[in-house]
Formats: C-alpha cells, structure tokens, sequence
C-alpha cells in the first residue's frame, strides 16, 4: 500500500484521461507520469553537462530515464507483473519504448517527442510546470 503523502505525489504526475491519454489505464499513465518526471531530471542533467553526452543514448539520439520495473512497481503501488503489462500497453501504443541496461536490471526509457510536448505544455501565467493533458498535440 502507498502511504497517503505518495499517493498525493504520484497523483499529481498522473496525466488525465483525455486526448491522447484516454485509452491509457490509471496504472498506465501513472507509469508515464513517472517516466516523464525522471525524463525531466534527466534532460537537465543532459544539458547541464559540458561534453553534452550525459543521458543521451547515441543510437537512438536521444536523452533517456532509467527505471527498473521493481521500483516502478514500489513506487505505483502494484505487482511487476502489473507493470510490465503497462509497459507493454505504452509500447504498443507508441508512447514508450526502452532498452536493457547492465544496471541493476534497469531499462533506459525513451519517450515520443509528441508526448513530451503534451505533457509540457503549460497555461500562461502558471508558476508550476505540471502534468497536463488536455493540451493540443
């Protein structure tokens, strides 16, 4: 069970049901509310670094998270099984994709541009970047 003060922090990364994101589960868009969070810091840290290769995967050219299912699922809430049919449903549906990692079997995730652009979109005037989902694509 996740305690209440998580369970209030991962609700505000959980993109609503619309657009895009309504044939997505709770489960699944809390997954990619998750990896867009991490996909932030990791985007930062990208910039942030000189040689300007931190994060970034040069095969694929882009900056990635690394998650491993176990903590998703700790996070979440619910089974790795669980996870992993989230995973796969996000896949499927051309939001997410990954690939191994030698890291304590964790996955560098990569996010769809378009995605990306969904979830930063913003209201003028707002102080807070948080997750939207009823911006147009």
């Amino acid at each position: 069970m996740v305690p209440y003060g998580k369970m209030a922090q991962l609700y505000q990364l959980v993109p609503l049901p619309l657009g895009i994101f309504s044939g997505l589960s709770l489960v699944e868009r809390a997954a990619l509310g998750l990896l867009y969070d991490r996909m932030k810091l990791s985007v930062h840290h990208h910039l942030s670094d000189p040689e300007g290769g931190a994060w970034l995967d040069e095969d694929e050219n882009q900056v990635y998270c690394i998650y491993s299912q176990t903590e998703l699922a700790k996070v979440l809430g619910v089974s790795e099984r669980t996870v992993r049919r989230a995973l796969e449903h996000l896949e499927a549906e051309n939001l997410v994709w990954w690939k191994k990692t030698k890291y304590q079997g964790a996955n560098k995730y990569f996010l769809n541009q378009s995605i990306r652009e969904v979830l930063r979109c913003t209201q003028s005037g707002q102080n807070v970047q948080s997750i939207r989902s009823d911006c147009p694509v």
